[in-house]
């Protein structure tokens, strides 16, 4: 039989062990709340991040449709009341960049030489001038370049055939090559370049349209030449 003193020390060892097994399950608890708290206050900020995106996306969307609605309603007026809605002029950049192209084509279709098998041309980006076929990848090349020589864009002496790669890899800058053009031609765009008041030249709609026009009707005259289509 176990003494008075053994049972006394068994109740006491007991209650330690269940003392320290509230004491951790408490402690358990607590934590667990804290760390649903955590998750609860992070769930709600990624909530607040999706609803703020998509009601970004919704602002925008529905902006677009009011956008819409106005041009709709103000198109569908003038039709009621007669009016014809006025032309939208194209951009500067946008007139710019359509002469650039017809004139560029021409700089390529007017050297170029026609045999009984192919069309060819002279590209100039090489030590020396290579014959080559003219095909999509034969390019143009601005002897001055159009970011600091803005006035000799759209003269065609400065405009020369290049192949692909050598354009793609040239920048905007006085190219090595114009050693390879013919001397007068060197001397001409070697003043125009010096030429500060063609610089500040005023270059409108109707000055682009020009080129657009001039150089339409060359390249097509081009093309027939060449028998190109």
């Amino acid at each position: 039989m176990p003494t008075t003193l053994e049972i006394n020390q068994k109740f006491k060892e007991k209650q330690k062990i269940e003392k320290a097994a509230d004491k951790l399950s408490k402690k358990m608890q607590k934590r667990s709340i804290s760390i649903k708290k955590q998750y609860e206050e992070l769930r709600a900020k990624q909530i607040a991040k999706i609803n703020f995106k998509y009601d970004k996306k919704l602002g925008k969307r529905l902006n677009k449709l009011v956008s819409e609605y106005d041009k709709k309603r103000i198109r569908e007026k003038k039709k009621i009341l007669g009016k014809e809605a006025k032309a939208v002029m194209p951009t500067k950049k946008k007139m710019k960049d359509k002469a650039l192209e017809e004139i560029q084509r021409y700089a390529k279709l007017s050297r170029a030489g026609i045999t009984s098998d192919w069309v060819f041309i002279n590209i100039w980006d090489k030590s020396t001038p290579a014959i080559v076929e003219l095909t999509k990848h034969v390019n143009w090349w601005h002897v001055y370049g159009q970011k600091n020589f803005p006035h000799m864009a759209f003269e065609i002496d400065n405009i020369r055939p290049i192949s692909w790669f050598s354009n793609k890899m040239q920048g905007d800058q006085i190219a090595q090559w114009k050693v390879n053009l013919p001397m007068d031609i060197q001397n001409r765009l070697e003043i125009l370049a010096a030429d500060k008041e063609s610089k500040n030249q005023i270059r409108d709609h109707k000055f682009f349209q020009d080129i657009i026009d001039k150089y339409k009707a060359l390249n097509e005259i081009e093309y027939k030449r060449l028998g190109l289509n």
